[in-house]
């Protein structure tokens, strides 16, 4: 088994090494992992998360020749989807020697995800309805991605009593978003981070 979707510290939210990282991933008995540090440009918080390519590239060629008898190590980046973003995304992606690449929506409508913002004054079937409105504009727009990154991921910052996501109720738009991806040749990752 893999793990595509770790961030060490090369990622603005994180402070773990890279090697600590895989040591945690062979203990698992993980087969290999893949780093996918955040890239998000006109963050909400008005900041640009970028990672310091060469330095990343570099030291993850380092790990993989050290790791190479127990875990594959692979380089991959987590591009924050945003209809603003996508040229910015684009240019910053173009000839890097990456492995991997999640599209992840991270704020909708200017609105962060995470801390619950965008879900506030909306009921969960406006919250809802609305973030898979955007994750579908946001699908037909990039094409940089190789999996779109944890799809339900507004239910684990909204503040709702029964944060259920039951894909039956959102059918339509639901369908439409899978449609897009397999037109495009993308895939879905299957993230257990709700679990927690």
């Amino acid at each position: 088994m893999h793990d595509y979707h770790i961030h060490s510290c090369f990622s603005f939210d994180t402070n773990v090494s890279q090697q600590a990282m895989c040591q945690r991933a062979a203990s698992l008995g993980l087969d290999g992992v893949c780093f996918t540090e955040h890239v998000d440009f006109h963050n909400v918080d008005g900041f640009d998360h970028v990672v310091d390519l060469p330095a990343y590239f570099q030291a993850t060629q380092v790990l993989a020749a050290q790791w190479r008898q127990q875990l594959t190590v692979a380089c991959g980046l987590e591009v924050g989807l945003q209809s603003d973003v996508h040229e910015l995304n684009q240019d910053y992606l173009t000839g890097q020697p990456l492995d991997f690449i999640i599209g992840s929506i991270h704020a909708a409508d200017r609105l962060e995800l995470c801390g619950g913002d965008f879900c506030q004054g909306k009921s969960k079937a406006q919250a809802f309805g609305r973030y898979l409105e955007v994750l579908l504009e946001q699908v037909r727009q990039a094409d940089y991605f190789h999996v779109l990154g944890h799809f339900d991921v507004i239910r684990r910052y909204c503040d709702y009593a029964d944060r259920s996501f039951p894909l039956s109720q959102y059918q339509e738009i639901t369908a439409e978003i899978f449609r897009t991806l397999i037109r495009k040749g993308k895939g879905i990752e299957l993230n257990t981070g709700g679990l927690r």
